[in-house]
């Protein structure tokens, strides 16, 4: 049976108090979400969704068995340090600004270089990203050592960010 993440968290706030783990209160993000499907649970925040997976049992019980259980506590940990159980509104505010910056960032960053490199352009192309440029500089074949300086100043502003796993 499949559960919507807004019945699963729901039931779940339901049935939980704040958290107590190393003497702070925790409780859940407002950006935790929860699916539940096939007898497995699935618990994600939605600005970093790096998935926990659980059997739908220890989902079950883990209201009661906070306290009681090393896996649970484990859990807890784990729930903690990826923000889905967070100690006051501030981590989720901070965790969002930090979304934003970084959102902001890689689209900011460069990632395309366009030379016009035509001659006797016929000014047909519905493609052109410049096709005022490209009339009034149309008859002119770009110069070679144009080229090199357009590229190596796309690889300034390249080198101006720092390079992530992100491929764009």
């Amino acid at each position: 049976m499949t559960h919507t993440s807004a019945d699963e968290l729901n039931w779940f706030l339901s049935r939980m108090n704040p958290i107590v783990w190393r003497a702070q209160h925790f409780h859940a993000s407002r950006f935790l979400r929860v699916l539940a499907l096939d007898g497995l649970v699935v618990l994600f925040h939605r600005l970093r969704p790096e998935p926990v997976y659980l059997a739908e049992r220890v989902w079950r019980d883990f209201p009661e068995r906070i306290i009681l259980s090393e896996q649970i506590k484990g859990l807890v940990r784990e729930l903690v340090v990826r923000k889905m159980f967070i100690s006051d509104q501030s981590v989720d505010l901070e965790e969002l600004e930090k979304v934003r910056a970084n959102a902001l960032r890689l689209l900011d960053r460069p990632t395309i270089l366009y030379l016009m490199m035509t001659q006797g352009c016929n000014f047909a192309c519905t493609y052109c990203p410049i096709p005022t440029l490209a009339k009034r500089y149309g008859e002119h074949l770009l110069s070679f050592e144009d080229a090199v300086a357009g590229i190596a100043l796309w690889q300034k502003h390249i080198e101006e960010y720092p390079q992530d796993d992100d491929p764009y």
